[in-house]
């Protein structure tokens, strides 16, 4: 093959890489910045407007109830424990004398993304050498928020919900979204375009007027070709016979 057959199959490679690098990096992981708060590069997800004086949000299992306050101490006494950076308390629902601190504000974790609805939050405290875990999965929704429980995959871990309108994504379209439509709108105009001038001017009539037919029947080669030359270090095949 010659240099510029390999010119064209590296322009032809970086086109394919360039589309789908947006699709590739869609999950983009949310960085912690407090201890409700986390940014990706392009969105923050802050839940403090659900901050409140007093905790607003319960949820029951068949036993307990969760209290949590997503942002700031719940301001309440939770079990024996003189820690006050308590997130989330876990209270026996037929006796509220009897409780646990599950998470504490300091301990917030953020895993997951928003972009993908898999966002997370981790919440930790080690009460008397026991070390009780909660998860938070936080959902976008239209609601402001409501909470729920889900399961208890352990007798020390807890997984709970959070759905907010503020873990949901701005609107608007991604630079590479917008990338995408411009591709596909010259390509569009590139095809009628070409089919037209082929019919019109060249009168060329079926599959003769698909517009440099040869290039597109080529085009898998292209791509192999331009894998295989940048695999090699950008450099050409010995084997190959030169013109």
């Amino acid at each position: 093959m010659d240099s510029s057959a390999y010119v064209i199959s590296i322009l032809v490679l970086w086109m394919v890489i360039s589309l789908s690098s947006p699709v590739l990096s869609a999950a983009e992981p949310c960085i912690k910045t407090g201890p409700c708060t986390c940014v990706t590069k392009q969105f923050t997800v802050d839940l403090t407007p659900l901050s409140t004086p007093t905790p607003r949000f319960q949820a029951n299992d068949d036993k307990y109830t969760y209290i949590y306050s997503p942002c700031i101490p719940t301001g309440q006494k939770c079990g024996e424990s003189t820690v006050t950076d308590i997130a989330i308390c876990q209270e026996l629902t037929t006796d509220h004398s009897t409780n646990f601190i599950v998470g504490t504000q300091s301990s917030a974790k953020f895993s997951g993304s928003p972009d993908n609805g898999s966002l997370q939050i981790e919440y930790t405290a080690t009460i008397q050498g026991v070390q009780r875990t909660t998860y938070i999965s936080v959902v976008c929704s239209d609601e402001d928020g409501s909470f729920s429980y889900l399961s208890s995959p352990s007798d020390t871990s807890y997984k709970l919900q959070l759905k907010t309108k503020y873990a949901c994504l701005p609107c608007g379209l991604s630079a590479g979204s917008v990338l995408l439509i411009i591709f596909f709108v010259l390509l569009i105009v590139y095809i009628i375009g070409g089919i037209l001038f082929m019919r019109y001017v060249r009168k060329a009539q079926g599959i003769e007027m698909i517009p440099n037919r040869e290039m597109w029947m080529e085009l898998p080669l292209l791509i192999k070709d331009g894998i295989l030359f940048v695999s090699r270090g950008c450099k050409t095949d010995s084997s190959y016979s030169q013109i």
